[in-house]
């Protein structure tokens, strides 16, 4: 469980991303992360904060430090699979997608990142089976 002050500044941060306030949000979520290193949550959000200004390294080392912190974390595991297919590199997206939706099973929006980032590898001359196979996999499902 992350420190009383460091939650509260991650309140404060998701309160300012929410107002708009971007630089707001990014310095409320590393003050957090300040007061308590081992705070995943806040790596996974300000990842998204860089994320949605294109600054795709800044995100993936987010998503990459909370998922030293917690392996199990199929959020963070979507939105690294989302910012290396953003950087080119969908074949190094394919298996964190894949971790995603092994842990979230039921989250159409993992299944959907993951099909969609087949179609790039499909595209450059990967398995279109694989890609038929994921289709009827989220087809099935949602």
């Amino acid at each position: 469980m992350p420190l009383p002050a460091a939650i509260a500044s991650y309140e404060r941060a998701r309160t300012k991303r929410r107002a708009g306030d971007l630089a707001g949000a990014v310095a409320a979520y590393q003050e957090a992360l300040t007061l308590d290193p081992a705070f995943p949550e806040a790596e996974n959000n300000l990842g998204n904060c860089f994320r949605s200004v294109w600054a795709l390294d800044e995100a993936e080392a987010c998503y990459r430090r909370a998922l030293a912190l917690r392996d199990a974390y199929p959020e963070a595991w979507n939105n690294l699979g989302l910012t290396l297919k953003n950087l080119g590199r969908a074949d190094e997206a394919i298996p964190c997608l894949q971790r995603a939706v092994a842990l979230a099973p039921r989250n159409a929006s993992f299944h959907s990142n993951y099909v969609y980032a087949l179609h790039y590898t499909v595209a450059s001359g990967n398995d279109p089976a694989a890609l038929q196979r994921a289709g009827a996999e989220w087809g099935g499902r949602h």
